[in-house]
């Protein structure tokens, strides 16, 4: 089969160039066909392509700072938080995507960057909160919403967005190496053996010490709620990127990220005014637990249940004015389900009231 190119052409070899969109041409430049539009069975072609492309960094400085000073100033202005992480080891993502190489890869379309789509940094939090981190399935299902193809489907409190790399991304060559590369194949009948040679696969991955930036922010703005909601989750999020990883291969310890102490400064955006992240109170986060709690409480069970929440407010050793609010989401908790005229005789609910009235605001 003749070659669509013209006569003298073939022998180019192709390269690019520092400031060219690296995703745009792994994807779409892949020059290392024989004559009959197949690979050499080594796979030493397709080594070559990956280590091609993993020479020097990718991305343009220029171009992520502006990208990530707009997410930060949309995330602050919405009241959410962004944090900087850098790979513990090697991550990979959109291994599963088509390419001659075998395995593909996850390019921004217009950075020409890996980064993790924010559907997935979703996935991986709502996936510790509900296997390991023990989680209540009601909190899960209001902040990331319900699952259950039997629910009316609507979004959680919480909005999740693209991870993005803070500066020119290093990419590192890796290989996989089946032993059983028969058995494994749709269909098959062959059963494992010793016998097999194995089949070393190459593939692209992003090197340790890399820095990316995760956004979350709560989905209604003036919410408390939805304030404490996204504080929750962004502590799901640390906990799984640290325990679990995201991307491929994480059971073999690939995507692994820590949160940098010091991370790299976002750069200022024209026009928004950036606020000094505030210092993480535990009365608030203990408040916020609590109120979470209540608000996510369904009106029909408030009779039964809100006095165990009113003696886990008395228990909370917190400042007054965290205290306040507690007792304020209980009352307008009892408010909400109806039941202020059947609580005013209870000691319980001349306390909360006493509290509210007596604390400085």
């Amino acid at each position: 089969m003749a070659l669509p190119l013209y006569k003298g052409v073939e022998k180019l070899r192709l390269t690019c160039s520092a400031d060219c969109n690296a995703g745009l041409w792994y994807d779409k430049f892949f020059d290392r066909y024989r004559k009959d539009w197949t690979l050499d069975e080594k796979g030493e072609s397709r080594k070559e392509w990956i280590k091609s492309i993993a020479v020097r960094p990718v991305g343009d400085g220029v171009m992520l700072q502006r990208a990530v000073s707009r997410l930060d100033a949309l995330t602050r202005a919405l009241g959410g938080e962004v944090r900087f992480f850098a790979t513990d080891w090697r991550f990979v993502t959109g291994l599963s995507r088509y390419h001659p190489v075998e395995n593909g890869f996850a390019w921004h379309h217009t950075l020409g960057v890996p980064f993790l789509p924010g559907s997935s940094v979703k996935g991986v939090t709502r996936a510790w909160a509900e296997a390991w981190a023990g989680a209540d399935p009601k909190d899960i299902e209001r902040v990331f919403g319900p699952e259950d193809e039997r629910k009316e489907k609507c979004v959680g409190s919480v909005i999740f967005f693209d991870a993005l790399p803070s500066r020119p991304v290093q990419l590192a060559p890796d290989v996989m190496t089946p032993h059983y590369a028969e058995y494994y194949k749709s269909g098959s009948d062959v059963p494992p053996g010793d016998w097999f040679d194995p089949l070393p696969i190459p593939f692209l991955t992003v090197a340790p010490g890399q820095e990316f930036v995760f956004a979350l922010a709560p989905r209604r703005t003036g919410d408390e709620g939805s304030y404490a909601d996204c504080r929750q989750a962004l502590r799901w999020l640390e906990e799984a990127l640290a325990h679990i990883g995201a991307g491929a291969k994480t059971a073999v310890g690939y995507g692994r990220f820590v949160r940098r102490a010091e991370p790299g400064k976002v750069p200022e955006s024209e026009g928004v005014e950036h606020r000094p992240e505030p210092a993480v109170d535990p009365d608030i986060i203990k408040a916020d637990q609590l109120i979470g709690e209540v608000r996510a409480l369904r009106n029909s069970e408030v009779p039964n249940r809100i006095q165990g929440f009113y003696q886990r407010w008395r228990d909370l050793e917190v400042r007054p004015d965290q205290r306040r609010r507690v007792a304020e989401a209980i009352l307008q908790k009892i408010k909400d389900a109806g039941r202020e005229k059947q609580s005013r005789g209870k000691d319980w609910y001349r306390e909360l009231l006493e509290s509210v009235r007596e604390s400085p605001k």
